[in-house]
C-alpha cells in the first residue's frame, strides 16, 4: 500500500521539550519554528499530539517505524496517533495542519538506497508477499535486468510491462533512480511524453520538471523543519546519541535499539558490487540527492548535539 496509517502506543518521555537553533546550516528559515517544535514535543510527551513518519523507501523507514510500534504497543494503551506516509510527495502545509505533531524521517546514502531497491525488487520483480518471494528461483538465469539496464529503464520510464514491474508502474517516483529524496519532498516528477503529463496520482498531475538549485534549497528547508532526521547508517548502533534522542522524542526506553527490520534475502545471496560505470551514472543522476544527504547528515549531527547539550543542562539544574 502507498501509505500506512496505524495507531500505536506511547510512553511518556522526559518532561523537557527539545528546541534547536539550526539557522547556521539551514538555507532559509524552516517552516516550523523552535517554539512550534517545542510545543509539539511537549504534546507528545504528555500523550497528546501525534507522530509523523515520512517514509523514504529502502532508507530505514520501516525499521524506524516498527521499532517504535512494537515497543509502544506493549507499553502503554494510551497514546497519540502515529502516521507513516509513503506517498510520493510531501505537502509542506502538513507542518501547519499537524502543529501538535513531531516530524521524523530517515535518510540513507542515495546510491546505497538505489542499489538496495534494485536487489530488493529490480533484478527480480516482486509479485507477492515475502514468504512467497523467498520460494521463487532467483539467480542469474531468472533476472529480468542487469543494474545498468534497470537504471536506464527507470530513468526513461520504459519497458515496465516487458520487465514485469507492475507493482509500481503507476508512479515513476516510487522506484526512482534520479534524485528520489528531492522529488519526494517536493512532489515533482518527470514526464517523458505529453500523454504521461496527463496522468494523475492521488489528484496530483505529473509535472515535467527539471530540478534546479532552487528546488534543492526548498528540499533542505523542508528537511530542516523535521524534529529529527535519522541517518540509516547510524541506526544499528545502540550507543548512538541519535538513537537515544529518537527514543527520548517518541517515549521509548533510552536503551531501545532500532537495527534493521529485515535483511534482503536476494541481496545476501546474490549481491554483486556495481561496476564503476554504473556508480558514475548513479552519481550523475543523483547530484541533488547526494548534496541533500550531506546536508541531512550535518543537520542530524547538529540537532543531536543540541539535544545532548540541553540534556546536560537539565541534569545540572
Amino acid at each position: 500500500t502507498p501509505f500506512l496509517l496505524l495507531f500505536v502506543s506511547f510512553r511518556t518521555a522526559t518532561s523537557w521539550p527539545l528546541t534547536q537553533q539550526l539557522s547556521a546550516i539551514s538555507p532559509s528559515p524552516a517552516y516550523r519554528s523552535d517554539a512550534t517544535k517545542a510545543h509539539a514535543q511537549k504534546c507528545v510527551q504528555e500523550g497528546k499530539g501525534g507522530i509523523y513518519f515520512k517514509h523514504f523507501r529502502k532508507a530505514g523507514g520501516s525499521a524506524l517505524y516498527y521499532a517504535y510500534e512494537k515497543r509502544c504497543i506493549e507499553s502503554n494503551p494510551m497514546h497519540p496517533p502515529a502516521y507513516a506516509s509513503e506517498f510520493p510527495f510531501f505537502q509542506r502545509e502538513t507542518f501547519h495542519a499537524l502543529n501538535s505533531s513531531i516530524f521524523l524521517t530517515a535518510l540513507r546514502d542515495p546510491i546505497d538506497r538505489i542499489l538496495s531497491v534494485y536487489w530488493f525488487e529490480g533484478r527480480w520483480p516482486r509479485t507477492c508477499h515475502l514468504e512467497c518471494e523467498n520460494k521463487k528461483r532467483k539467480d542469474d538465469y531468472t533476472k529480468v535486468a542487469d543494474l545498468e539496464e534497470w537504471v536506464e529503464n527507470l530513468y526513461h520510464q520504459t519497458n515496465y510491462e516487458k520487465l514485469g514491474y507492475y507493482r509500481h508502474s503507476g508512479c515513476g517516483q516510487w522506484m526512482s533512480v534520479e534524485n528520489y529524496y528531492t522529488r519526494m519532498l517536493l512532489g515533482v516528477d518527470r514526464a517523458n511524453s505529453p500523454d504521461e503529463e496527463k496522468k494523475t496520482l492521488y489528484g496530483r498531475g505529473y509535472r515535467n520538471i527539471t530540478l534546479t538549485q532552487e528546488h534543492l534549497m526548498e528540499a533542505k528547508r523542508i528537511l530542516a523543519s523535521f524534529d529529527l532526521v535519522m541517518i540509516q547508517e547510524e541506526m544499528k548502533s545502540n550507543s548512538s546519541d541519535m538513537v537515544r534522542m529518537f527514543n527520548s522524542l517518541v517515549g521509548l526506553p533510552p536503551e531501545s535499539t532500532i537495527g534493521t527490520r529485515r535483511e534482503g534475502v536476494e541481496r545476501s545471496k546474490y549481491f554483486k558490487p556495481p561496476s564503476e560505470k554504473a556508480l558514475a551514472r548513479l552519481k550523475e543522476l543523483n547530484a541533488f540527492d547526494l548534496e541533500l544527504y550531506r546536508y541531512g547528515r550535518e543537520l542530524s549531527r547538529k540537532t543531536v548535539q543540541r539535544w545532548k547539550e540541553q540534556q546536560a543542562s537539565e541534569t545540572l539544574t
